[in-house]
């Protein structure tokens, strides 16, 4: 049996997994705000 679309928006969900040792305290807002672009807070 075929489904049928969904019309309603859908959302794609991702994870940002940081590895602490490697990433700079410098550079952590500004990636933060990168990966706000692609999504939203839950």
């Amino acid at each position: 049996m075929a489904s049928k679309p969904n019309t309603a928006r859908q959302h794609k969900h991702f994870a940002v997994l940081i590895d602490a040792d490697n990433a700079p305290a410098a550079i952590v807002e500004g990636l933060f705000e990168e990966i706000a672009k692609y999504g939203e807070k839950s």
